[in-house]
């Protein structure tokens, strides 16, 4: 019997804290400063001590240590600052899933290694809002955590159905839940009110021709996650590793060259964007 999306929704035991919903509302807010924004984030000891362990990880390379939250809003910026932070609540979220159903650090292995793919494409088109695309490959699979948390034992049948059957995660799902974790990722982000470029771009991530609202942003997204598939990098329960066409690579625009420079980049320099989160983990 199908599963009804809202009972997951409703399971859901917490939300992103109050500070991000203020920190978005003040960056909206032309009057706002770094001041301000500074004072949102110290207002949580906690967050604002994440955020200075991630820019004084290895990955910034900054030769000065970053000690204030100021000196980060400086250096890094505020929309990023901010999505590293949801970032990395994102990831302590999840941390009680069974390792059972799946390896967490393999799941995020796979999703911060195509949230950076999905970032150095969008740079390669000189997108303002690189940032963003970055946000959406890390939580792309953010759906499948909803329900191997609320639904382990199912989600268990679920992930080896599809790979004894050698079919997409999304296709079992559709028929044992009733939808996908592309669309319950979408209604998770509606819920925590992220930008609707990311809901849309999490909602179609292995059907990015039928978004209609944000196409570039789902495409980006697609194709940082074959790559990502197809250089074994982490695990999130897909054992199928989808298809670029030809009509992706023109309705993107983008020369060949540039996925096989996205796997390069991915090669080089994972190791020190995935310790940003984990390092001494």
């Amino acid at each position: 019997m199908p599963v009804k999306i809202e009972s997951l929704l409703e399971g859901m035991a917490s939300s992103p804290p109050t500070m991000f919903f203020h920190l978005k509302k003040a960056i909206e807010d032309p009057r706002s400063s770094f001041e301000v924004y500074g004072n949102i984030i110290e207002a949580d000891p906690a967050f604002s001590a994440r955020l200075l362990k991630l820019v004084n990880s290895s990955f910034y390379g900054f030769q000065q240590k970053v000690e204030s939250i100021q000196h980060a809003l400086n250096i890094v910026g505020t929309e990023q600052l901010s999505d590293l932070l949801f970032s990395t609540w994102a990831i302590d979220r999840f941390k009680s899933i069974p390792s059972e159903v799946i390896n967490m650090k393999e799941f995020w292995r796979h999703s911060i290694a195509c949230a950076y793919g999905a970032k150095i494409i969008a740079e390669y088109k000189q997108e303002p809002d690189a940032d963003k695309f970055y946000l959406a490959g890390l939580l792309h699979e953010i759906g499948s955590l909803v329900y191997y948390e609320s639904l382990s034992d199912l989600a268990v049948k679920i992930i080896a159905r599809a790979k004894e059957e050698n079919k997409p995660l999304c296709e079992i799902e559709e028929e044992v839940l009733g939808f996908s974790h592309a669309h319950l990722g979408a209604e998770i982000l509606k819920e925590w009110r992220l930008p609707d470029l990311v809901v849309e771009a999490v909602r179609y991530h292995h059907n990015p021709l039928a978004a209609k609202k944000f196409p570039l942003h789902a495409k980006v997204v697609f194709l940082a996650d074959v790559i990502v598939e197809k250089m074994k990098l982490g695990h999130s329960g897909e054992t199928v590793v989808g298809t670029i066409s030809k009509e992706i690579m023109q309705a993107v625009n983008l020369p060949k060259f540039v996925l096989v420079h996205t796997h390069n980049e991915i090669q080089n320099s994972f190791d020190l964007v995935f310790d940003m989160y984990f390092g001494g983990n």
